[in-house]
């Protein structure tokens, strides 16, 4: 198995379950605009996994521009969605169909319509810590599986996963160091 390159370091904070967050910690994954190798990164996500089977990826969209055409949406205008979309997107991958008694999972087909909804039924809003400050932020739950997202300036923040709204309100949201320590990177065969 190969190691993947290091991430680079990132032109924003991103964010991270606290210290008080004991488990595991691992890069679940990165994107850079342009060409994929050489272009700014923009998205992170970091991953979180309790020895209890409790765990929330964390996404941060540092919202930069990918210099589309005029009459294209701007990535500041679209970041919250993207960030909806790829935490929805997370949730059904990672939920158990069966261990949802609350509701079905939504199809990938429905996901940009429900990224679309933010505010609306079935997301609920919540206030969460991010960096020692309370910040609303939309979640939707089925189960014990849970995604959310919140706007918060020069970036989108977003998180899914097993009780991952627990681990956060325990936890609470911190930016990490740019250098992304003390996070295992993935390996890729």
């Amino acid at each position: 198995m190969a190691t993947l390159p290091p991430v680079p370091a990132p032109p924003f904070p991103v964010y991270r379950l606290g210290a008080g967050f004991g488990g595991e910690r691992v890069v679940d994954g990165w994107n850079r605009l342009g060409d994929g190798v050489t272009g700014p990164l923009w998205f992170v996500a970091l991953g979180h996994i309790s020895s209890s089977g409790q765990f929330a990826v964390v996404v941060t969209d540092g919202k930069l521009s990918d210099h589309a055409p005029d009459d294209a949406p701007s990535r500041q205008a679209t970041a919250l969605g993207d960030v909806a979309i790829s935490v929805l997107l997370g949730l059904i991958s990672t939920a158990d169909a069966s261990a949802t008694p609350s509701g079905p999972l939504p199809s990938p087909a429905e996901v940009n319509t429900l990224a679309n909804a933010l505010g609306e039924a079935p997301w609920v809003s919540a206030v969460l810590d991010l960096d020692g400050h309370p910040r609303p932020f939309w979640i939707y739950r089925v189960g014990e599986h849970v995604a959310g997202c919140a706007d918060v300036g020069a970036m989108a923040v977003g998180f899914y996963g097993k009780r991952a709204d627990l681990l956060i309100s325990t936890a609470g949201l911190v930016p990490v160091n740019k250098m992304l320590q003390g996070y295992a990177l993935p390996e890729h065969g």
